[in-house]
This record gives structure tokens, C-alpha cells and sequence, in this order.
């Protein structure tokens, strides 16, 4: 089967997944296992586990990982660093990456999720919320439990983690 997306210049916004031909509401785009999972200790992941998980890619995985976006307004002097925080997703536990979920662009409106698949190495999904068009850009919610926040609060949380800001 033909890929349901592509991954193109997304305006104002760096790279995007749009899709390939029409999607009907419930569609899995595509089902992946991450290319790291590490744990959070107090909330946050080690560098040194970071670093060690990094140097076990496969060359073209690492460059392919190098090339997402790096936010260097975040707090670390690594840039390996900024680049997993400004890509992964997690939990109070793990922190998960998945390289072309990490080009899924912010909407506090998403047609888009990222949900578990039940398996040990933290597999996921990419599913239409809604029917897409062709040429539509997939766009998932990055505020997870501030998704009903006020504004104001989620407005900071994407300008200071993601670094950019939403109207």
C-alpha cells in the first residue's frame, strides 16, 4: 500500500506531514516503534542516557534525528538534547521518539492523534480525528493536559517548550 502522507515544507512552521490522497475519519496513518525510549528520572530524561541510546543508532537514524527541529531557546547546551525535548512525547515515566511523528506540527484544533499500541516497546499510532483532504496538512495537539487550559497558560507552555508562538 502507498504511504498515506509525505513529509514537506510546512509554511511557517519548518517540515509537516501532509497527505497523499483523501483520509476518512478513523484512518491509522501509520503504526511505529520509537527509535528511543528512555526513562525520566524526577521528570526528566539523563543526557548520559540520551547520549548512550543516540550512539546506538544507525548512522543515517542519527542524521535523520540531527535534521528535527532544535529549539534553542530550551535550557541545554547539548543540542542533542534540545532536539529530543523539542520531539519526544511521554509521560511521567518514559519519553518516547518516533521520527515522523516528530514532524507533526502543533494545532490547538488537531485532525490528528498519536495513540498507544498495546505492546512492550512503546509502538504508536497516527490516526485522522476527522476526514483530511488531500494535501492536508496532519496536525496533533502538543498541550496533552493543558489541552483545556486558559490561553494565556498555554500560549507560554508552547512559546517556552516548543519555542514558538500560537494565536
Amino acid at each position: 500500500m502507498a504511504k498515506l502522507y509525505t513529509i514537506r515544507a510546512s509554511s511557517g512552521a519548518g517540515l509537516g506531514i501532509f497527505t497523499t490522497r483523501p483520509i476518512p475519519a478513523g484512518t491509522v496513518l501509520q503504526t511505529s516503534k520509537p527509535i528511543l525510549k528512555l526513562p525520566r528520572n524526577k521528570h526528566d530524561t539523563s543526557p548520559t542516557a540520551l547520549q548512550t541510546a543516540f550512539s546506538r543508532l544507525p548512522p543515517e537514524m542519527q542524521q535523520t534525528f540531527l535534521a528535527l527541529h532544535d529549539n534553542p531557546a530550551l535550557p541545554y547546551t547539548s543540542r542533542l538534547m534540545r532536539i529530543y525535548k523539542s520531539n519526544c512525547f511521554g509521560d511521567e515515566a518514559h519519553a518516547w521518539m518516533w521520527l515522523d511523528f516528530s514532524r507533526c506540527n502543533h494545532s490547538c484544533h488537531p485532525n490528528a492523534e498519536i495513540a498507544e499500541v498495546e505492546d512492550e516497546v512503546g509502538g504508536a499510532k497516527l490516526v485522522a480525528m476527522r476526514a483530511l483532504g488531500v494535501g492536508e496538512e496532519v496536525r496533533i495537539s502538543y498541550l496533552g493536559p493543558l489541552e483545556d487550559g486558559p490561553g494565556l497558560v498555554r500560549r507560554r507552555f508552547l512559546k517556552e517548550t516548543y519555542g514558538f508562538e500560537w494565536e
